[in-house]
């Protein structure tokens, strides 16, 4: 029997999210996106990553996006 971790069943695991967004966005905006890792990829696009934030913050990332 094999025991494979899965973070969705264990609740002391963090959620990490992914937002990602079309466009390279330049280094001023990291600020914007405090507590979310801004990465940029070689298809052009933003990767914001970010474990253990709140449903509050998560929706004041996804507003700073779409503003």
């Amino acid at each position: 029997m094999s025991h494979k971790h899965n973070p969705r069943s264990e609740p002391h695991q963090p959620m990490v999210y992914h937002i990602r967004i079309r466009g390279h966005l330049s280094d001023h905006w990291g600020r914007w996106f405090a507590g979310f890792a801004v990465t940029l990829d070689d298809h052009g696009d933003t990767l914001l990553s970010g474990a253990g934030v709140g449903q509050a913050a998560l929706h004041n990332e996804l507003k700073n996006v779409c503003d």
